[in-house]
């Protein structure tokens, strides 16, 4: 995956989790939360794609979380 695919999927799970855009969250949160969905993508892996969230913040059943993986998922189908 480039560089710009990534970043194309971290603005779509941005704008699908809404986390980012409705809570006050500091850059430096937001940075986290960034760097986290990077690696989550880069690995590949459904568990540890949900493990590397939870770690940035994101809690289990949370619209956030469950937006989140719904777009990691489609990523990983279209590939």
């Amino acid at each position: 995956m480039s560089e710009s695919d990534e970043i194309d999927d971290i603005r779509r799970l941005e704008t699908a989790g809404k986390k980012l855009d409705s809570q006050k969250v500091t850059a430096a949160e937001r940075q986290k939360l960034l760097k986290a969905v990077r690696k989550a993508f880069k690995h590949g892996d459904e568990r540890a794609f949900m493990s590397i969230i939870r770690e940035a913040g994101l809690k289990d059943g949370s619209p956030e979380f469950l937006r989140a993986v719904e777009e990691w998922r489609k990523n990983q189908r279209n590939g």
